[in-house]
């Protein structure tokens, strides 16, 4: 049997593999919220939300020209792994003084990280 502990948020904290024949009964004594999950299972992939195993969605995020579209409310968009932005209406005009390529990372509970290099 394999399980996971999982935080308040849903996210997967921990994944572990218990011995054959064992319940998950047999961890009450350990006093955080487990969940039988099947082999493979990661917080890099899944997460947790009312008790059911969820898969992280994508983003639909879209690009037109220097414009990130339809990005969630609150989504934390990070360039070159150094500034960070909170998203506040859906979308982002990327404008850099300096030609070049950068790294762009968008990230917001439970979606996958959404990467794109947009070079200038």
């Amino acid at each position: 049997m394999n399980w996971c502990h999982y935080g308040d948020s849903g996210n997967v904290l921990m994944t572990g593999v218990a011995l054959p024949g064992s319940r998950m009964e047999d961890f009450s004594h350990i006093g955080k919220v487990l969940l039988e999950i099947p082999m493979g299972v990661s917080g890099d992939t899944h997460f947790v939300e009312a008790g059911e195993l969820k898969k992280r969605p994508g983003m639909d995020i879209f690009v037109n020209d220097n414009i990130l579209k339809n990005i969630p409310m609150g989504a934390a968009v990070t360039i070159d792994e150094s500034s960070t932005y909170e998203v506040e209406d859906g979308e982002v005009e990327l404008i850099f003084e300096a030609s070049g390529a950068y790294s762009i990372v968008i990230s917001k509970w439970p979606f996958l990280e959404w990467r794109f290099t947009f070079e200038n």
